[in-house]
Parts: structure tokens; sequence; C-alpha cells
């Protein structure tokens, strides 16, 4: 690694300013200016910790928003981009499903399956329910990694098919196949697609106007894990949450939704399709949207802070890769610049 690429901290401040400034805005998250890390809370040896690692990990973005300012700004040597987010994505498209709960579309997270799926009123798939899909809980038969579910046609209809191996409702297990199927029950319960619907309903209100969503050849967006935002964006998502829904006086995400994502479920570190924050068995409070390479949206209302952290990397990365660059620790690390 080039020492050339290790910012001092006056320059990583100086950074910070000239991105949040020339960014402009009215809201304030786009409103920030720079804060010296001692004004902002954060612990000096920690935060230069932290940016190390970052930096070794070959991070492509690290935004920290403190009390509504931005305190870091950093794509290391990069232009803000649109980088993959990766399983990121299923944490965003649980607040399509409680938009759809709150306007009634959903009757409720307990609601089954076979509502949307026929052919899944019988056996065992007839006790599957939407939580069970929110909560990784659904017993589906799946693979470890997306690598079978992204190769089909129709990555839906291939889900609709697979069999329910395990009671459901008992045992977590990550399952990339069964939270492809929220593709269609989005697209069923608001008679639109999950990136037309997520559009109107929570992009273009926080002033999201570029992104992509990958789809499968039959078109089915990849909800699992398709999503590419900017940084900035990935970021006004997590400041939306921290202030319990509301934005410039809307209400885009109902509080009640954001209550319940982040419950603990049979999992006691997963809400419903949100990840909750267990710092070395102390119960946080944080709850954070974690992928692939250690793409990862951490919210802590505990103290009024919001961090992205962010790397490219290939497009197919693998095992090895994840475990060198993925700096899976951020959550905690992030946490911890503002404790004792």
């Amino acid at each position: 690694m080039s020492i050339a690429r290790t910012p001092a901290p006056w320059l990583t401040v100086a950074l910070c300013w000239f991105t949040a400034c020339a960014a402009g805005g009215s809201t304030p998250i786009d409103a920030g200016h720079p804060l010296q890390t001692q004004k902002a809370g954060l612990d000096t040896t920690r935060y230069q910790e932290l940016l190390s690692k970052c930096l070794q990990s070959k991070s492509d973005a690290l935004i920290i928003i403190k009390d509504g300012d931005w305190v870091e700004e950093n794509y290391f040597g990069h232009k803000p981009r649109l980088l993959p987010v990766r399983s990121v994505t299923k944490s965003i498209v649980s607040l399509a499903v409680g938009l759809l709960v709150s306007e009634g579309k959903i009757p409720s997270v307990d609601t089954p399956l076979s509502t949307w799926f026929p052919e899944w009123g019988s056996g065992r798939k007839a006790k599957v329910r939407l939580r069970h899909i929110l909560e990784h809980t659904s017993g589906l038969e799946h693979r470890p990694a997306d690598g079978m579910l992204m190769s089909q046609h129709d990555s839906v209809a291939y889900a609709r098919r697979l069999a329910v191996l395990n009671e459901p409702g008992l045992t977590f297990s990550y399952n990339n196949e069964a939270v492809q199927l929220l593709a269609e029950i989005i697209k069923a319960s608001s008679g639109r697609d999950v990136e037309d619907y997520l559009r109107d309903r929570l992009f273009t209100p926080l002033g999201i106007s570029h992104w992509h969503w990958d789809r499968d050849p039959s078109g089915n967006a990849y909800v699992h894990g398709g999503l590419k935002l900017k940084p900035r964006d990935l970021a006004r998502i997590g400041q939306l949450l921290l202030k319990q829904g509301h934005w410039n006086g809307k209400t885009l995400i109902p509080p009640e939704w954001i209550r319940t994502m982040t419950r603990p479920s049979v999992n006691p570190d997963y809400g419903e399709l949100w990840w909750l924050l267990d710092d070395g068995g102390a119960v946080t409070g944080c709850f954070y949207a974690s992928g692939w390479l250690g793409q990862t949206l951490a919210v802590c209302p505990e103290v009024n802070a919001v961090g992205v952290r962010m790397r490219e990397g290939s497009r197919f990365p693998t095992e090895a890769e994840n475990a060198a660059y993925g700096f899976l620790g951020f959550p905690a690390a992030f946490r911890r610049l503002f404790h004792d």
C-alpha cells in the first residue's frame, strides 16, 4: 500500500469540507460543514484506526454523519460514483414492505405467502408467512451463495419451485432465494415494480436521482442484492431512519415500521432484513445493513450518528476477497468512535 494514500488528519478534514460544500443542498444532510473529530465527539485514536482499516481494506467510500453534520466524506482518491450495495439491497427492500403494510396493501407481515403464490397453499409451504422471509426463517431450500439464483432466466419462478425443507419460523438461515420472492410480492401488492415503487415513495423524496438495479433476463429486479447507489445517497437513507422516517416535514417511512424491522427475531442479532449490532455482548440500539465486501450502512440512534463504508470489488467477489477487503467489523468500529 502506498503511504501517499494515507491522508493526514488536516487533509481529511479539508477533503470533507470540499466534498460536502460542493454538493450543496437545503436539507441538513447536504448542508454539513467540516468538524474537528474532537468537536464531533469522536475518539481520535479510534478514528485514526478506523481510517487506517478503511485504507487497508481498499475502501472506496467512508461517510460519517454526527448530529446532522458531515464529519467525514472520503472517497480515497476516487470520484463519487454508483457502487453496488449488494445485500444492503435487502434492507432497502424491507422499507418497501413496511410502506405497503402501512398502506394496507399487505395486510400484515403474518400474511401467508400463498396469498401471492397459490401453489403454496398446502403442505409445509402453507405455513410460510411473509415474516419468515424477512427474518430468514422460511426453511426454503437455498444455496450458501447466489450463483445458482443469478444463473436463472427467471429468478422468482426458480425460487417459487424450491422446496421448504425445514419447519418455518424456527431456524435462522440467510436465504437469498427466499428474499428474491419479494420482487413478485411487492409487484403484486403495489401493482408496480419495486424500483418504480421505491423511486416515488423513497428515492425521489430523498433527492436520490441516480441509481441502477440489476435484473434477471425475465426482468425481475434482484431484490436480494442488485442495487447500486452513490454512497452519499445511501447515507441519506440512514439519516432518514435516524430521524424516525421523517424528512423535510414529511413522513416517508412509518416510525412503527422502523421499530418493527429493528426488533430481534429468532436470531437476536437480526430483525426484518436489518442486522442488530451486538457489540461484545452489549445491546447497543444500533442497526445496520450489510452486504458482501463489507458494504455497510450503520445507524446509531443512541449517539445520533450514521456511517457508510463501501468498496466496489470485482464483479463476482470471492470468499478470499471478502475476507481480505470486507472490513466486516465496520459497524462496531463505527459505534466505538463515540464511546469511551
